[in-house]
């Protein structure tokens, strides 16, 4: 056993303590979720729902203030210009709105409000639109959405 833990340290080395300090818990690493143009949006987890999904608090280079202080599921969509996100207004019930981020101009803008779900599908339609579908558990709510 001696002979194995001192090949260990000769082989792979020791780690210094500031390795070991700079190792974060999984709860305060950020990742990146969405990338565009110069835009890199990154989360980082909260919580999650039992049994569902989990939520996020995300961050963006170039800093977007609008995303601060507000909680977000790990839904999105990469646009053409930007990238569409699920922002939560609660964690007890499904309340969601569909928010848009102008890669270019960093402009955040509410596109659809309280949707009462956390299960998104979207699509791009023939005539360039986009369809949300929306799975409330007892019905699916679809949106007509023009960027």
């Amino acid at each position: 056993m001696l002979v194995m833990w001192t090949w260990s340290i000769l082989k792979f080395g020791k780690p210094s303590k500031t390795e070991l300090q700079e190792e974060q818990p999984f709860e305060e690493q950020w990742s990146v979720l969405a990338s565009i143009n110069d835009l890199k949006i990154q989360q980082k987890f909260l919580h999650e729902i039992r049994f569902g999904p989990a939520y996020f608090e995300l961050k963006s280079e170039p800093n977007i203030q609008s995303l601060e202080n507000k909680t977000f599921g790990d839904w999105f969509y990469r646009h053409k210009t930007g990238v569409l996100l699920q922002q939560w207004n609660s964690t007890a019930t499904p309340n969601t709105n569909l928010i848009f981020i102008d890669a270019e101009t960093l402009v955040l803008r509410t596109i659809k409000e309280n949707i009462p779900s956390v299960l998104w599908a979207l699509t791009e339609t023939e005539d360039n639109m986009l369809q949300l579908d929306c799975d409330t558990g007892q019905e699916i709510l679809t949106y007509k959405i023009e960027i």
